[in-house]
């Protein structure tokens, strides 16, 4: 976004912040509570002492730490003074607007906000995965609500896989710096909200167009990714009597399990649809002629394998093979389908008799539905 960009949200922010008419109650007790505030923090000693004071901390605190502190007060500054403009009604406002909305880049600056005002590495972890929630919201309500969905949805589920990125990330730090016990806490967090995340696109998708849809399928790959990073901590962890409290053998299979059912149903939708888009036109498909197809299917043959020889430790390659191959599947069946529908000729609506218009004869050929090359 440039300049030119950002000055345009900010008047539009303004502009609507002047239609927002707070309680004038809530305005008198937020005033008197900020003066109190205000008085009972003003400083009573000689400006010297506070000279003196600012050379002691510039004297016994490094100047690297000082800017490491001062950042995140000056992001939260900038964002209120830019964004607000002296009410906390936009923000309250941003915290419903999605992809495409002129509020949203507020509420992306909030979150950053957010995370830089945390310093440990867990708490920013669980602070994302709330953040990869809102993504997952935000595409829900764009599939149910919102036109020139395919574009918007497009936007929002890159916008959910660059958050899932920023998770694997920080889990990775997690697991690098933190106690065995912490790192397998989070890393079951993260496990149950990619699963969650998972079944939530999975309904996402039967619910709308295969256009629309089409979008989600490698994001719901990045998230079964995401959830198989997990998978690799839990197994790094679960030998260590620190963490064996925290998950168990049992858990992390179930979780594999889950992982692998959930890549079949998705690819047993796939084929299906294959299946009636060959049955409802005159073009022969099948399996064969989406290779991913196959490829996904030998691949969690292969990780079946594994998990019943007990070979966790194999298993996330597998997964995130079948994942990738998957999403491939999805995409490839649902560009068949578009370029078939786009292939089909409509047949002309019948002439009546006392019609003006001549009749012009359709060639039988032309009321087919054609095979797209």
């Amino acid at each position: 976004m440039n300049k030119r960009d950002l000055l345009q949200k900010l008047a539009s922010v303004r502009s609507t912040e002047r239609g927002i008419v707070p309680d004038q109650a809530w305005v008198a007790r937020t005033r008197e509570t900020l003066l109190m505030q205000v008085r009972n923090s003003a400083s009573t000693a000689p400006v010297r002492s506070q000279r003196q004071a600012k050379i002691a901390v510039q004297h016994f605190i490094p100047e690297k730490l000082m800017n490491l502190l001062r950042a995140p007060a000056l992001a939260m500054s900038a964002v209120l003074m830019a964004v607000l403009g002296g009410s906390i009604a936009s923000v309250n406002a941003s915290e419903r607007s999605v992809p495409g909305d002129f509020l949203y880049p507020i509420k992306i600056a909030s979150e950053q906000t957010r995370l830089a005002l945390v310093s440990d590495k867990s708490d920013k972890l669980k602070l994302k995965t709330e953040f990869v929630e809102r993504r997952v919201q935000e595409i829900k309500s764009i599939a149910t609500a919102v036109e020139k969905k395919p574009a918007l949805l497009k936007e929002a589920a890159a916008g959910l896989k660059r958050d899932l990125d920023t998770v694997k990330q920080q889990l990775a730090d997690v697991n690098k710096n933190e106690l065995p016990a912490d790192a397998a806490q989070a890393a079951k967090l993260v496990d149950q909200k990619t699963e969650a995340i998972v079944n939530e696109l999975k309904q996402v998708k039967s619910e709308i167009s295969s256009e629309a849809g089409s979008s989600l399928s490698e994001v719901e790959a990045a998230a079964v990714h995401t959830g198989v990073t997990a998978i690799e901590v839990l197994l790094q962890t679960k030998n260590n009597p620190d963490a064996q409290s925290v998950v168990s053998e049992a858990d992390v299979l179930q979780s594999i399990t889950n992982k692998v059912a959930s890549l079949q149903n998705t690819l047993d939708i796939t084929a299906q649809k294959l299946q009636s888009l060959s049955s409802s036109t005159t073009q022969s498909t099948s399996s064969s002629s989406v290779p991913e197809i196959l490829m996904a299917s030998t691949t969690l043959e292969q990780a079946k394998t594994l998990v019943s020889e007990n070979k966790l430790d194999q298993v996330s390659d597998k997964l995130i093979e079948a994942a990738k191959t998957t999403a491939q599947a999805e995409a490839s069946v649902n560009q068949l389908a578009a370029s078939s529908t786009s292939a089909i000729v409509p047949i002309p609506e019948p002439v009546s008799e006392t019609s003006t218009t001549p009749v012009v004869e359709v060639p039988s050929s032309t009321t087919a539905t054609t095979t797209p090359p």
